[in-house]
């Protein structure tokens, strides 16, 4: 909702003046119709990037967003379509 918000999070400080907006956040994911597997992803909220991670579709508004950084330690969002 704010399209000034920046990456104030990220481990980097050269990054953090960054804008959120417009971000990569997931890259290389192949598959599909309905899920995808891949890697990196970014989570600005945290700062934090996964190594590999998969994406499924649940239906037309909504996907689950898996990042991993070893093959136990896995932590999963649910996204919503922004209308």
């Amino acid at each position: 909702t704010n399209p000034d918000q920046r990456d104030i999070h990220n481990k980097k400080p050269a990054l953090r003046t960054r804008r959120v907006m417009n971000l990569l956040v997931l890259e290389n994911f192949t598959g599909g119709p309905k899920a995808w597997k891949g890697g990196p992803l970014y989570d600005p909220d945290t700062g934090d990037r996964a190594s590999t991670g998969t994406l499924t579709l649940i239906d037309d508004d909504t996907l689950a967003v898996k990042g991993c950084i070893a093959p136990l330690l896995c932590r999963t969002q649910t996204w919503k379509r922004a209308r």
